[in-house]
């Protein structure tokens, strides 16, 4: 897929996206409270997303070379 279509495709995701406030209870159908692996899944799923939505490329760097920046409180 080139750069162009990805483009795109993450625009046409950010026009129709819908902002849902939830606890994440309330995104199960069983309202169980998730835990462990099914947890994690969840975590992926919506960072990939909101990850999609920002129209930016995935990062392509290992997680030792990840930017970041300690903030003193």
């Amino acid at each position: 897929m080139g750069s162009e279509e990805r483009k795109a495709r993450a625009e046409l995701r950010r026009q129709r996206a819908v902002i849902v406030r939830a606890e994440l209870a309330d995104l199960q159908p069983n309202s169980e409270i998730l835990r462990g692996p099914e947890a994690m899944s969840l975590a992926w799923r919506l960072t990939r997303e909101a990850w999609s939505l920002s129209g930016k490329p995935w990062p392509e760097y290992d997680r030792t070379s990840t930017p970041h920046r300690f903030k003193p409180e």
